[in-house]
């Protein structure tokens, strides 16, 4: 699910805010200090940001962004030793495999060269495949040439990385995408939908699609299977605009888009002058605004920072409104949840018995999961839950509207709130994970980087534990053929993108990698003049090993070539003296 990123500089130019991009965060810090967790303070909380190895990161990390199911998660840092060879001396965009523990850097060409400037925002698709970011870099794909923010596409499988801020006719914008908004001063990047193959984004670019004349900021789909760009932010009638649109949110299944605009003709009767909260509806080509009172009536403050719920029924918001519901007398930023199959819009950041955040308190940055029962925030508030003993510092909340809950997610495993602020709250799709960034340095044993670190902690006690490792397979095309035969292997549970071993009675002939499922593919070749006999073939990394026997025989026909992936040949001499016949299989 997506997240917000605050920053504190003004956008005054593109250049400034490359010099200023590495303070920006440690600003946000000191604003006030930070914390972040889960439901409850039950179940484990453990820190992301971390090298393969372990190793804690060296500086800051921010703006995480979870997988469906939590497994998975991406995240802007600046720390240089996460990865090898990171010298770009910019902020970078790493993935994190919580089953795994394994850490990548993604914010990289298709021939694998770091990024020469900042990237930052990233959202992840369910199975950790594609990462969609935003960046100053000028090098990540050819012809990059207009010198602004773009939005790229990185696929973990294939190894590419792809433009995304282009028209359809591959145009590259000529205006900055992911810009911060003037108002709002905030960030926020792409949302990709949960296969990866759409991803909105915010853009100023007028030549992304035609007819872009408002001269604002507009949200757009792109389609990574054709390559097409369309703009969301039209009324039901397809009319562009006439004002700025920004954040978007998209549900899973990419046809729902959820944005925030100050335009006033995207539905009729927009007369309250101020920033509201829109879904687009592709399937319908239906536009509604969801920032209103149960009974229609719009907003008498400005709303903003929407995620739609991937089944696209629930929007979160946060808004300066006071009429949204009855009793709303705080006068300070809420966050709201608006239920769009029955039309009712319901206040979330309360405590258990319904008292509001203190005067003053705001409540921002809320995430939702995927049926609408659990929603998280943050908030400066100190009478939403019991335990308090930080004041005046962020903390992340979730609220079960089922259950008529609100507790701190900022804690450890053992329920210690965090000593710091934490921000930046997304919970994973099922429910399951809540994960934020936070200065705290109590919520894992070891802390001592003094940095802002991605935790992810886990909020339901009944929840399974991630899979366990498959049982690793390798199965053959043919059993026996003659000398000349190329048999082809297939083979699956050996980790995702991990080299595998491959032997030959016990004498290794070669390495195949395994694909992003953790399935491999390789041939197996033999000459006329290869010894007849039985042949034992086993791939094995550390995920397991598996074995399927050949037999290379002059009585069966020769098999061609056939499969795919790398061709090793069997050693000679290393043939069993025994040989197989199966008669049966063969006529």
């Amino acid at each position: 699910m997506r997240k917000v990123w605050f920053v504190t500089l003004v956008w005054c130019s593109i250049l400034v805010l490359l010099v200023n991009w590495g303070s920006a965060w440690a600003q946000v810090d000191d604003e006030r200090v930070q914390d972040v967790t889960t439901i409850e303070a039950v179940g484990d909380t453990v820190r992301v940001n971390l090298r393969s190895d372990g190793t804690q990161g060296n500086n800051d990390s921010a703006n995480p962004y979870v997988s469906a199911d939590g497994r998975f998660v991406a995240f802007a840092s600046d720390a240089d030793n996460l990865v090898s060879g990171d010298s770009n001396g910019a902020t970078d965009i790493f993935v994190r495999d919580r089953q795994t523990n394994q850490t990548w850097r993604v914010s990289v060409s298709t021939d694998n060269a770091q990024g020469n400037f900042a990237s930052f925002a990233p959202a992840i698709s369910d199975n950790g495949r594609y990462v969609a970011f935003c960046s100053f870099a000028t090098n990540l794909v050819a012809n990059d040439t207009n010198n602004v923010v773009d939005v790229f596409l990185y696929d973990r499988d294939a190894g590419t990385t792809t433009l995304v801020s282009r028209s359809t006719f591959g145009v590259v914008g000529n205006d900055v995408s992911c810009k911060p908004d003037a108002n709002l001063q905030d960030v926020r990047g792409p949302d990709i939908s949960a296969d990866g193959r759409y991803i909105v984004f915010e853009s100023f670019a007028s030549d992304l699609v035609g007819n872009d004349n408002n001269n604002a900021s507009d949200i757009f789909r792109y389609d990574r299977d054709t390559g097409s760009m369309i703009r969301i932010s039209v009324d039901s009638n397809g009319v562009e605009a006439n004002g700025s649109s920004f954040q978007p949110s998209i549900s899973a299944e990419g046809l729902r888009i959820a944005f925030a605009s100050n335009a006033s003709n995207l539905v009729t009767g927009d007369g309250n002058g101020y920033t509201d909260v829109f879904v687009h509806n592709l399937s319908t080509n239906n536009t509604r605004r969801v920032s209103v009172h149960s009974n229609g009536s719009e907003g008498n403050g400005q709303s903003y920072e929407p995620e739609i719920s991937d089944d696209g029924l629930f929007v979160v918001f946060v808004s300066f409104a006071n009429n949204l519901v009855s009793g709303d007398d705080n006068n300070f930023l809420d966050v709201f949840i608006r239920d769009r199959d029955a039309d009712e819009t319901y206040l979330v950041s309360v405590s258990d018995d319904g008292d509001q955040p203190n005067v003053f308190a705001e409540s921002m940055e809320p995430s939702v999961s995927e049926n609408g029962r659990f929603v998280v925030f943050q908030s400066y508030a100190d009478n939403l839950a019991p335990g308090e003993t930080n004041t005046d510092t962020r903390d992340v909340f979730v609220r079960d509207r089922q259950a008529g809950t609100t507790a701190y997610a900022s804690v450890s495993s053992g329920g210690q709130i965090g000593n710091q602020s934490s921000r930046e709250p997304v919970i994973s799709a099922d429910g399951y994970y809540i994960v934020f960034s936070s200065k705290a340095d109590n919520l894992v044993a070891n802390d001592t980087n003094d940095d802002r670190d991605i935790f992810s902690h886990q909020i339901q006690t009944d929840v399974e534990p991630p899979p366990p490792t498959p049982t690793v397979t390798l199965t053959v095309n043919f059993m026996a053929g003659a000398p000349g035969s190329v048999f082809a292997f297939s083979g699956s549970g050996y980790g995702q993108n991990q080299p595998v071993a491959i032997y030959v009675n016990n004498v290794n002939v070669g390495i195949a990698t395994a694909d992003f499922s953790g399935n491999i593919a390789f041939r197996l070749d033999s000459n006329s003049g290869t010894q007849q006999g039985m042949y034992i073939v086993r791939a094995e990394n550390s995920n397991g090993r598996a074995s399927a026997p050949i037999s290379l025989d002059d009585a069966v026909p020769v098999r061609p070539t056939s499969g795919s992936g790398p061709t090793f040949s069997i050693p000679a001499g290393v043939a069993y003296t025994y040989q197989i016949y199966l008669p049966s299989i063969f006529r």
